[in-house]
């Protein structure tokens, strides 16, 4: 059980930050996508934190969470990490927008007619 609330907790509690307040209607296709994208940014930033703040937490490194200390220490670190990767996907999506055009050029069948 442990396992799983490492795993798959801090992503939700990233969704949880990014969502509050938001009265937007998304789709199950967009919450897993969102899920997904919270889950790698958690995942990496928290490893790296813990990989260069951590005294030799091996075993959180290798994916091997059986030892409840380190599991919980870990779970710490990477909830931390999860509500400020919310917050900053909050201002991202309120302050940045991405967007690209696609432009082709006609065909020579198409400029003649």
């Amino acid at each position: 059980m442990l396992q799983f609330l490492c795993l798959f907790g801090p992503a939700c509690v990233s969704m949880l930050v990014f969502l509050k307040g938001d009265d937007q209607k998304r789709s199950l296709f967009q919450l897993t996508m969102l899920y997904g994208a919270f889950a790698m940014v958690d995942t990496a930033f928290g490893l790296t934190i813990t990989a260069l703040f951590g005294k030799a937490d091996y075993t959180c490194l290798q994916g091997n969470l059986n030892d409840t200390y380190i599991s919980l220490k870990s779970m710490l670190v990477f909830i931390v990490v999860a509500a400020i990767a919310g917050f900053a996907g909050k201002a991202l999506d309120a302050y940045v927008e991405f967007g690209f055009k696609v432009k082709r050029e006609k065909s020579e069948d198409e400029k003649e007619n």
